[in-house]
């Protein structure tokens, strides 16, 4: 059995799962906006580490 995780440990997990999660959303929506029409967007703003 492993041990139990430390508070600090699982908070550095869940940050990481939602950035990820976050990072996941934010390229579907620039690619959906890529290909979809020249009206669908007007302007796309992303903005963060990595951006």
């Amino acid at each position: 059995m492993n041990p139990p995780l430390s508070l600090g440990r699982r908070l550095d997990q869940a940050r990481e799962s939602g950035f990820m999660d976050r990072r996941a959303r934010e390229l579907d929506l620039f690619r959906s906006a890529l290909e979809g029409t020249p009206e669908s967007f007007a302007m796309l703003f992303v903005h963060g580490p990595g951006a």
